[in-house]
């Protein structure tokens, strides 16, 4: 049954199901069923022995009216806000509402590897993603840009800021979620103190006896777990997690390890292992990694000397991965790099290959259980093969009776020659009898009614096989729908079915072993092909291997050109970027001055957006707004154009790099075109190893493994009839 609260002022009914989707110590989350306008809301509603606690309507009360400026994208809310107060019909505090949030907890990014429930949209969040780093900084500049909003408000400190209280979408949208547990202060003092900490993303003075409701939490707090969550996006791992030598070895636990400021990069001596994914932090920009290390090094003592959120979100946001979105040559090109390649292997699988030796693949392998063992492809497969056949054959019969009648005439000359009696008239008829006997056979034959039929020998030979089988199976579940409607009694049902379960049993005993004989001899094939490959590389490996070396060191030089450019491409990208926080520099400094830096906003189009509520609150009049809108205007247009200037320019460096690495990459493709020709030639590999014997062999495997496929899906076809007829006895008996 729904149940029915109220909005605290205007008391609208709001109905909500009878279970929350999602519960806690505090309380449960229900989604909204009515009205229609709140359907993308959710509400809180707290345990009963929860709702008068810790003046927590008073708490939230103090946060509906007093909203930190949240700079939002499009719809999107990236902090989770109380919107509205419920309550009972008694008119007592129940919960609240609150917009409804999406996406996956934010630990899902914070461990080395995805969880694999995650779709295929996630994949690119991946470490070892070629975008992984770029899109975990973008996440981190949204986080950072959140928090910074929370605290430019002066009101408000996260407390219990870690992974489980964000939520990340697959495009990097973050929200910051419950909300209700922050602590509210004013003026340096206390409001309303937070509810909750988690000891591994609190800083070193939680431990030294600073705790939520005791003491005012300053948010140099917050900027500590801010470094914790970074580090762990960036990284996959705990700054603080490694395992240290003594004295401090007995300390396990991640609190501990902050308490004793046993941070990894900082006294790496004292660590006995450090984990392997802290090796990437050489690989982060020089000025993410000094962050990291004030944070953790000397805001370990000094918490203000941690970063905050702002300066966090100004570093990610002139990080060069996020100002330029531009990929390196090697990219662009799609170079694969083939060091690593068998060139002998390659070359002995396109030998087989073009051989039409090649192992049979699954999709091969159940074409040849269609329509009993004949589709349509290996039909017509098999079709002009036949007709190819014919065609040979009356080819070369063709050419023998040419051989023959050549034989005819050069005798018949010899006999005239030594003959001085000899009728060469008489002959030459003969002769001309022979010649055009061949041709009009043919006509003959091509113009009798029943030519045809010498046409469609081919095909119905093709089509043998299939008819066969296609007619023998109709006729036994012919003959077996007869035996089942001759069983009309129970009795004599069972009677059919048990007779019918023996016969199947003793038909897969015949089965298994038949599967079973097959595999031994497959065994024994393969060993077979293995002791003649083993006996070629004794014999020529010195020079498959020559070869090999060759081509790996050809292609290792082309590649390293290659990555020279995308040394020269990141350059780029530095200078680029240096450049592109210069000119936004310039134009922040002209924001700064007043009367633009009294109007909310960061850049010239925020600002614009914020104008009129600025003018209206302050008594700005009409001219003097249009004025400040046209010098915000002229701004925006000029640093876009300067913007487009230096990314062209750029731009033209970036063509000019990748243009170069074509012709590396060129070169790279030509080597390996050649190479399994180069292998082919140098090791007599179509001579000494592909032989007859060893087509044979390969033949013979092929016919063997499609044989063992047709009689495995035979076996799985029995037993599931059999398991379908022992269903069926169960029930009557």
């Amino acid at each position: 049954m729904p149940q029915q609260f109220y909005i605290a002022g205007s008391k609208e009914a709001i109905s909500l199901p009878d279970k929350p989707f999602a519960s806690g110590g505090e309380g449960g989350l229900y989604a909204i069923e009515h009205p229609v306008r709140y359907l993308d809301y959710v509400a809180k509603i707290y345990h009963p022995h929860k709702r008068k606690s810790e003046s927590r309507e008073e708490k939230l009360s103090y946060m509906l009216n007093n909203r930190p400026n949240v700079e939002q994208e499009g719809q999107h809310q990236p902090i989770i806000w109380v919107d509205q107060l419920l309550y009972d019909a008694q008119d007592n505090f129940v919960g609240y509402l609150m917009p409804k949030a999406k996406g996956e907890k934010l630990e899902v990014l914070c461990a080395p590897n995805l969880p694999k429930r995650l779709g295929r949209a996630w994949h690119r969040l991946a470490f070892g993603h070629e975008d992984a780093w770029r899109l975990r900084m973008k996440v981190c500049y949204n986080i950072a840009a959140a928090v910074s909003q929370l605290h430019a408000s002066g009101r408000y400190v996260l407390v219990d800021l870690k992974p489980d209280n964000v939520l990340i979408q697959s495009n990097g949208l973050i929200a910051l979620v419950d909300m209700d547990s922050i602590e509210v202060v004013e003026n340096g003092q206390t409001v309303f103190p937070a509810t909750v900490v988690t000891p591994e993303y609190t800083p070193p003075e939680y431990y030294d006896g600073l705790r939520p409701g005791e003491k005012c939490i300053p948010k140099s707090w917050d900027e500590f777990s801010l470094a914790v969550i970074f580090y762990r996006l960036l990284l996959g791992i705990h700054p603080f997690a490694a395992s240290a030598l003594p004295p401090y070895d007995q300390m396990v636990s991640l609190g501990d390890k902050i308490h004793q400021g046993l941070y990894v990069h900082h006294r790496q001596e004292l660590f006995s292992v450090i984990p392997p994914p802290h090796r990437q932090f050489e690989e982060l920009e020089e000025e993410i990694q000094a962050l990291f290390n004030r944070s953790f090094v000397a805001g370990h003592q000094q918490p203000e000397e941690r970063i905050s959120a702002e300066e966090w979100g100004s570093t990610f946001m002139n990080s060069p991965l996020l100002l330029i979105d531009r990929p390196l040559p090697s990219k662009v090109l799609s170079v694969e790099h083939k060091q690593q390649q068998n060139w002998y292997e390659l070359a002995v699988s396109r030998a087989v290959a073009e051989l039409k030796l090649a192992a049979p693949e699954l999709k091969e392998l159940q074409e040849q259980l269609i329509d009993g063992g004949m589709n349509q492809r290996l039909f017509r497969e098999k079709t002009v093969k036949l007709y190819k056949t014919a065609g040979r054959i009356a080819l070369n019969l063709l050419k023998f009776v040419g051989i023959v009648f050549v034989v005819i005439v050069a005798f018949v000359f010899l006999i005239g020659a030594v003959s001085n009696d000899f009728d060469f008239a008489t002959a030459f008829e003969v002769l001309g009898e022979l010649f055009f006997f061949i041709p009009r056979t043919i006509f003959n034959l091509v113009t009798s009614p029943t030519s045809w039929l010498f046409v469609l020998i081919p095909l119905i030979i093709s089509s043998g096989q299939s008819i066969t089988k296609f007619v023998g199976k109709k006729v036994s579940q012919l003959l077996e729908f007869a035996q089942e409607q001759m069983a009309l009694t129970k009795s004599q049902r069972r009677r059919y079915l048990e007779d019918k379960q023996y016969s199947l049993f003793t038909e897969r005993v015949k089965l298994k072993q038949k599967v079973q004989d097959i595999r031994q001899e497959l065994d024994t094939l393969l060993k077979l092909k293995e002791k003649r490959e083993r006996n070629f590389q004794n014999t020529y490996g010195k020079n498959v291997r020559s070869a090999n070396q060759r081509i790996q060191a050809d292609i290792a030089k082309e590649s390293y050109q290659i990555k020279v450019q995308d040394q020269k491409a990141r350059e780029l990208m530095r200078a680029e970027a240096k450049e592109i926080r210069a000119l936004r520099q310039q134009y922040q400094n002209y924001l700064q001055a007043a009367p633009y830096s009294q109007i909310l906003g960061h850049s010239p189009e925020q600002k614009l957006q914020q104008l009129p509520y600025w003018a209206g609150a302050e008594g700005i009049d009409k001219s003097e707004e249009m004025q400040i809108a046209r010098q915000l205007e002229d701004w925006k247009n000029s640093f876009e154009k300067e913007l487009q200037l230096i990314q062209n320019r750029y731009d033209q460096a970036q063509k000019e790099l990748v243009e170069e690495g074509e012709t590396h990459k060129i070169k790279i493709e030509d080597i390996v075109k050649k190479a399994s020709k180069e292998i082919r030639q140098e090791s007599q590999l179509d001579d000494k190893l592909l032989d007859k014997a060893y087509r044979k062999l390969l033949k013979t495997r092929n016919d063997l493994l499609i044989e063992l496929h047709g009689e495995e899906h035979k076996l799985k076809d029995l037993n599931q009839k059999i398991k379908l007829l022992r269903s069926e006895l169960t029930q009557l008996r």
